[in-house]
């Protein structure tokens, strides 16, 4: 009665603190009571493997039955008409003792993360279907119980290292803290690390997760290093760079998964758009207010843009075809994409005539593989679109086209 009384009747008003009745009180005997504190159970997910407490709080699980839960191994059936079945591989520690309770803050830590991962789901337009309130917090079981999670394990080409791990909760398309969980359970289970091999590569028992991590990187950052000395002064150029070498390295390899080409397409644009930018800082346009007229027309963007920049080919000019406030947008905020910048750039050719950008320019072929690279890029951005998407090899040589830009540029940076 006493835990009634503290927990429910008080917390939501309904008694004072002398015990007798408040009017929300009255109106709830009456069957008109305001919402007060509701309580809802919740539950909170600790990792039998590793003991971590998981950033994740759910009041419901969507559940999914096997077949037969007495067999030592469990499949479930996807499609009743085909009988398509999935045969997980069952991670369960050596020893069936119950993890111990954890510290209460580390119960608020895990809540703050699942409110930033709710946060971040209605933000990408998601519903959210889960409402555990996250206020007050009681145990109501101080022992957990056991059930088992379904996750899935997935090739990602931009990831480091290169694979996910699916959140077995649904709060986010992947999870992090999954990955080092699954790798965690294959340092322990040679099986499972021979079931992950191609997605993991060779597992060590004696290597942690962040040792595996930088070990993953480590060839593509040395390329970096050598070849693109001057990308480390470029905020956020060294791990582009990493990341373009690696699905570079893996599209040559084989290139058989079109979601891996089509990420390398992506990260060429994200390269050539850091070290636009860097150069509009460097070699800014003077008075960007009275040259960039937000009323012109695409021909008075043209003109400007051969003026500035003569040795450009018209075609390519002609080419670009960026509204005047996205150009300005570029110029002034550093806020866009790649035609934005490109055209920016090039306006700043008036105010730099020793523009490391100028050599490049007047490179017609350059130029055109730039501009083919970033409709390429856009086409495979708007989903459902006509055009077919670009072959492994004009995306590779899109990529030799990319690195040759930043090389070239990244001198230029060193010497001014």
């Amino acid at each position: 009665m006493r835990y009634i009384i503290a927990a429910e009747l008080a917390a939501n008003g309904w008694l004072d603190t002398r015990g007798r009745l408040t009017v929300n009180g009255r109106q709830c005997l009456d069957g008109n009571a305001v919402d007060g504190q509701r309580q809802r159970a919740a539950l909170l997910f600790q990792s039998a493997v590793s003991n971590e407490l998981w950033p994740r709080l759910r009041s419901r699980l969507h559940r999914i039955d096997p077949e037969d839960p007495a067999a030592s191994r469990l499949q479930f059936r996807l499609d009743r008409d085909s009988g398509r079945v999935l045969k997980p591989f069952m991670v369960q520690p050596a020893s069936v003792t119950a993890p111990a309770k954890p510290e209460i803050a580390q119960v608020l830590e895990a809540l703050r993360l699942d409110r930033l991962a709710r946060h971040e789901r209605r933000q990408r337009g998601m519903e959210d279907d889960d409402e555990a309130a996250t206020g007050a917090i009681e145990f109501i079981e101080a022992r957990p119980g056991p059930a088992w999670l379904l996750c899935e394990v997935y090739h990602q080409p931009d990831a480091v290292p290169p694979w996910r791990v699916g959140d077995p909760l649904g709060r986010t398309p992947a999870a992090d803290w999954m990955r080092r969980e699954v790798y965690d359970a294959a340092r322990q289970r040679p099986e499972l690390a021979d079931v992950l091999a191609e997605l993991l590569g060779e597992i060590k028992p004696n290597l942690d997760f962040e040792s595996y991590r930088r070990q993953q990187d480590e060839s593509a950052r040395f390329e970096v290093l050598t070849a693109y000395a001057q990308a480390a002064r470029v905020e956020g150029l060294e791990a582009s760079l990493t990341g373009l070498l690696r699905l570079q390295a893996s599209v040559g390899k084989d290139g058989k998964r079109r979601e891996e080409t089509e990420a390398l397409l992506v990260q060429c644009q994200k390269v050539l758009e850091t070290v636009l930018v860097e150069c509009l800082r460097r070699w800014p346009i003077t008075h960007p207010q009275r040259r960039i007229d937000r009323h012109w027309q695409l021909a008075d963007v043209r003109r400007a843009l051969k003026a500035a920049a003569p040795q450009v080919a018209p075609a390519v000019i002609d080419a670009i075809r960026i509204q005047p406030g996205k150009l300005f947008n570029a110029v002034t905020r550093h806020t866009g994409s790649l035609r934005p910048y490109l055209a920016g750039v090039l306006l700043s050719f008036a105010d730099h005539p020793q523009h490391p950008f100028r050599s490049i320019a007047a490179d017609a072929a350059q130029m055109q593989a730039l501009l083919a690279l970033s409709h390429a890029r856009d086409a495979a951005g708007h989903g459902g679109q006509t055009e077919a998407p670009p072959a492994r090899a004009t995306v590779l040589h899109y990529t030799e086209v990319t690195l040759q830009i930043v090389q070239r540029l990244t001198e230029g940076f060193q010497s001014s």
